[in-house]
């Protein structure tokens, strides 16, 4: 009897639950092999689901202790996933792509997740791979749950399991890296153009009062594929579309308030505050409280000059943090979200309150990977007399110079002659001249900025619109789940 073999009885002998892995595969030889050897020790079987494969995928996961089957590949993620599971006869599912590694030593947070009896799901941590390392946020995703009736996937592609009973979700202190989204890997299987095809059918699929669930999920998906305009519309569909059918919405549905905060922090960084705040409120009654909810409701209560308001709900948004339990679980957020929306909301209290030092100590730590916070920074720097160091902040935090918007290049280019720049005077000079036809604030600025005369100092006074065009939203941009 070999050694693993030994370990998985022992564990049967004292009643432990019996972990199933599901996995689905479509020419995978690279990559199956180190996927099951990366669970061989966890698992009390593997199975894989072929979907085609030309290659020796199937041949791998025999060889590496698999069971196999196959199932006809028909643009539908969640099918493939549920065929899985129909042949898993575990207690408990563990689901792995083939280009994923769970990361041995996490295998005991595994097993005491398992033993949690009041847990009917865990949410694992993901770490994306490139060849140079890690790339991005560690995001957390529902990888772990009880094998019971009722529990499907859903969707042609990003594919979310389902239950059709209420249920308690956790976290589970487990590692997965996933390899796929290295460049090369990426661009060889064509994730990017088959994803997009898939949202396509799918929105196809359910146009005409298809299910709700369904079309929710795609909507959601299609909305993070958008910039600027575009993915706001799609947001605004996908709020509309909540509300409208929030009846035939009540199973867990992360993509759903995940969706709602992507729309109200759209709508808040367009300065929509009314709209942003009515979303906020529509999702906490729906789905609860959560760290990002609260600090998106506290810069509403900082918009209605509610200042105790707001920071009674910043301080509910950092305990929340702490609780890795707590129900902002479901929100499908990198959890870094939470962190820069309330750094960013208060710097803007603390600002309104005049502390104009601790604003810009708090932007300054502000994660800049996810936050436009240049114009805020400068602003709270110009309030205490630091010129040079307003510029320098829209230097090197801001839009580049070539593609700035028309306040933040007037602001540019009002500083730099503030502060006697005149690398400053040609760099944002430039860019005012190319947005001036079009853009009256643009046009007044280089009128009076090219009035100066070398005998004469511009001083603050003669720009009293400064402080409104300095006055840019401090946006906060979230990436998408992992698919």
């Amino acid at each position: 009897m070999s050694r693993n073999e030994t370990r998985r009885r022992s564990r049967r002998h004292a009643s432990a639950p019996r972990l199933s892995l599901t996995l689905i595969a479509r020419n995978e030889e690279d990559f199956l092999g180190d996927c099951l050897d990366s669970v061989r020790d966890l698992a009390d079987e593997m199975v894989v689901v072929d979907t085609g494969s030309d290659d020796r995928t199937r041949d791998v996961a025999r060889e590496h202790g698999a069971r196999v089957f196959e199932f006809p590949w028909n643009e539908s993620f969640a099918e493939a996933r549920n065929a899985a599971l129909s042949h898993a006869t575990g207690d408990a599912v563990l689901q792995l792509d083939a280009d994923e590694r769970l990361q041995p030593e996490t295998h005991d947070a595994v097993r005491s997740a398992l033993r949690q009896a009041d847990r009917d799901y865990w949410y694992l941590n993901l770490t994306n791979l490139s060849a140079e390392g890690p790339v991005g946020d560690v995001v957390r995703t529902l990888r772990l749950f009880r094998h019971t009736p009722g529990l499907c996937y859903v969707g042609r592609i990003h594919e979310q399991p389902v239950l059709d009973r209420p249920g308690r979700g956790g976290l589970c202190n487990a590692m997965i890296f996933h390899l796929g989204y290295q460049s090369q890997v990426f661009a060889k299987k064509g994730k990017s153009q088959r994803n997009q095809l898939l949202i396509r059918r799918g929105l196809e699929d359910t146009a005409e009062g298809g299910d709700a669930r369904l079309r929710s999920l795609y909507l959601f998906y299609h909305a993070l594929q958008g910039e600027g305009d575009e993915r706001m519309a799609r947001l605004t569909d996908l709020a509309e579309f909540v509300r409208a059918r929030e009846g035939e919405l009540r199973s867990r549905m992360p993509w759903i308030p995940c969706g709602m905060i992507h729309y109200a922090a759209e709508r808040r960084n367009r300065g929509d505050d009314r709209a942003a705040a009515d979303a906020v409120r529509w999702t906490s009654k729906r789905y609860g409280e959560s760290p990002v909810l609260n600090a998106l409701a506290a810069h509403a209560c900082l918009r209605e000059g509610d200042f105790e308001g707001a920071e009674r709900l910043l301080r509910r948004s950092r305990e929340q943090r702490l609780d890795p339990g707590s129900i902002h679980l479901e929100y499908h957020l990198v959890p870094g979200i939470a962190i820069a929306v309330a750094d960013v909301v208060e710097a803007e209290l603390r600002e309104r309150q005049g502390r104009f030092e601790v604003a810009e100590e708090i932007y300054r730590r502000v994660d800049l990977r996810r936050t436009k916070i240049a114009g805020r920074l400068a602003a709270v720097q110009i309030a205490q007399g630091k010129l040079e160091q307003a510029l320098a902040a829209l230097n090197e935090h801001g839009t580049p110079v070539e593609h700035a918007p028309p306040a933040e290049a007037s602001a540019g280019l009002i500083l730099s002659l503030l502060a006697q720049s005149s690398d400053g005077l040609l760099r944002w000079g430039e860019r005012v001249r190319e947005v001036a036809p079009s853009n009256a604030m643009c046009r007044r600025v280089l009128d009076r900025v090219e009035s100066w005369t070398p005998d004469r100092a511009f001083c603050q006074a003669d720009f009293p619109e400064l402080q409104q065009i300095l006055r840019l939203p401090a946006t906060i941009e979230s990436p998408a789940p992992k698919r």
